[in-house]
């Protein structure tokens, strides 16, 4: 729906056809037909890229642990450790609360750490939390807080990621924004389904290990995907995208009054 909507329907994205200016006359096109690109030529610059479509790519995983987390625990909590309803909903009620932690860290740090940076640090430490989901695949029926641990620290490394990911996938398609969007909620939409059916056949078999399995086995992925596009020089992407929108800003600074007269005497000359 969200894919149609930017293809179809939402003014940003539909090509501009031409139109004679009201009051007939020959007048000026009030807009030239072709000034929008095709929707074929927004998805080649969406997948044919790199570096686009590794950043579409990375922004569908990294969305794609929440959802079997939120798919499972319930099951987890209560079927595995007999816990209460109230206590399960407590529980699951203080996950979000490191959202706000990771939204905090990016607020402070989003003007000392480059977008690049603060990225590949937090892709190093969603490895880490997992690999020690992985680590934890043995405990992880006996003792609720090693789960626990490893949800609290998906989700705050999630949240530091989504800033400056969201930012980089979008800043080279500001004229196509909608469209990008459009693709990027189709495709997390697709994915998170998929890792969540996955991951509720895993739980519903070997219990909590397999919930612990399938979020070690997409951060993991995720991040070996991540470094396999862009590897160590994912910084120099950014100096390309920050240069992109001023070789496309406002056209050259106007010369001084002194400057103008030098010139206005030189073509006298």
């Amino acid at each position: 729906l969200n894919l149609a909507c930017a293809a179809l329907f939402l003014p940003e994205t539909l090509q501009t056809t031409a139109a004679t200016a009201p009051g007939g006359g020959g007048g000026a096109p009030a807009a030239a037909a072709g000034d929008r690109p095709s929707v074929k030529s927004q998805l080649r610059r969406l997948f044919c890229d790199r570096e686009t479509c590794g950043l579409l790519i990375t922004v569908t995983l990294v969305r794609t642990n929440v959802p079997p987390m939120l798919s499972n625990i319930s099951f987890v909590l209560e079927g595995e450790f007999g816990l209460s309803v109230i206590l399960c909903s407590l529980l699951i009620g203080s996950i979000p609360a490191v959202i706000l932690l990771g939204n905090s860290y990016v607020f402070v740090n989003a003007k000392k750490l480059p977008r690049w940076k603060l990225l590949r640090i937090a892709i190093i430490v969603q490895a880490c939390v997992g690999c020690a989901a992985f680590l934890v695949m043995p405990v992880a029926s006996m003792t609720v807080w090693s789960d626990m641990l490893i949800f609290y620290a998906m989700v705050l490394d999630n949240s530091i990621i989504q800033v400056p990911l969201n930012t980089l996938y979008l800043q080279p398609l500001k004229d196509i924004a909608g469209f990008a969007s459009g693709i990027q909620a189709f495709l997390c939409s697709i994915a998170p389904s998929v890792a969540g059916a996955a991951a509720t056949a895993a739980t519903n078999w070997v219990g909590a290990a397999g919930l612990m399995a399938s979020l070690g086995t997409i951060l993991v992925c995720c991040s070996l995907l991540f470094w396999a596009i862009f590897g160590l020089r994912a910084h120099a992407s950014e100096a390309l995208c920050s240069n992109s929108s001023a070789e496309q800003g406002p056209g050259p600074v106007p010369a001084a009054p002194e400057q103008q007269q030098q010139q206005q005497q030189q073509q006298q000359q």
